[in-house]
């Protein structure tokens, strides 16, 4: 177990045993429901993305999606914000519990995250209304 301080209390949770960071490639399109409920697919009606479902320009995409949990170099240009903020300093920011950090999944392209999962997308890759390819990607909670 570790004991770990949030704000004014104590939090005791059971430590788990270390394994090899998960990463797994997105398909366009796909349906996913380990680890999480992740919906993936191509569509012609621009929609504004919030905390739960994102659109973006896949003409923006380079390199094959991966969801995978976040890792200590990470950074995101949040929607929403100005200039770029690491994970750790967005996660502060935002009080996510130290804790509750490790099971938090993001979807990125190479080393760039596009979108924490659930919380916050990257403006970087978020559609226009004037775009041509979009993709949608829904997380369902």
């Amino acid at each position: 177990h570790e004991l770990v301080k949030q704000t004014s209390k104590l939090v005791l949770i059971a430590r788990k045993p270390a394994e090899e960071p998960a990463q797994y490639v997105v398909e366009i399109p796909s349906e996913w429901i380990f680890p999480i409920k992740l919906s993936v697919k191509m569509t012609t009606v621009f929609s504004p993305s919030d905390k739960n479902r994102m659109v973006i320009d896949s003409a923006l995409l380079t390199e094959p999606l991966v969801l995978r949990h976040s890792l200590p170099n990470d950074y995101i240009y949040p929607a929403g914000m100005a200039g770029r903020k690491s994970l750790g300093k967005f996660f502060k920011d935002h009080k996510l519990p130290v804790y509750k950090r490790p099971d938090v999944w993001v979807l990125a392209q190479g080393h760039e995250i596009v979108w924490i999962i659930g919380i916050r997308a990257n403006r970087r890759f978020l559609a226009a209304e004037t775009s041509r390819q979009l993709l949608a990607i829904s997380c369902i909670e």
